[in-house]
């Protein structure tokens, strides 16, 4: 979130008393996040959680499957709902490309969890981020 208002500010602040069309150059530098943060999600699943398995299950038996990290998961989607949120002012087609990239993830993710991943040892850890959660939700309606 703190990135997230950091560029806000500078767009804001910066580029809209420098350039006469900062709408444009606001909505192409959302593009370009949404893209990269689809590119590192994708490439997260298959180094973190694919080579974690399979160095966990035939290199070092020791480290083991790797959990499924829920937490981390729920703010990668709090970060692109709130990238679609922003966007929607100044990209008007992002929220097309978030549900494409939302229904792409939700299968490689769903992959993911069920060939590479075990579930996390404790099941009440994400009930207990439910007010953060919430608490962090709040920001990007704001």
């Amino acid at each position: 979130m703190s990135i997230l208002g950091i560029l806000c500010y500078y767009w804001m602040k910066d580029v809209a008393n420098t350039f006469s069309c900062w709408e444009s150059i606001v909505g192409q530098a959302l593009y370009r996040l949404v893209i990269v943060d689809f590119l590192f999600i994708m490439l997260g699943s298959f180094f973190g959680e694919f080579l974690s398995n399979v160095i966990g299950t035939k290199c070092i038996q020791s480290l083991g499957v790797p959990e499924f990290d829920v937490a981390r998961n729920v703010l990668d989607l709090i970060y692109a709902q709130t990238l679609a949120w922003i966007g929607i002012y100044f990209s008007p087609l992002l929220p097309v490309i978030q549900i494409f990239k939302f229904f792409i993830l939700f299968y490689l993710k769903k992959v993911s969890l069920t060939q590479n991943c075990q579930p996390p040892r404790r099941a009440g850890r994400a009930a207990q981020m439910q007010t953060i959660f919430i608490a962090i939700l709040f920001f990007p309606f704001f």
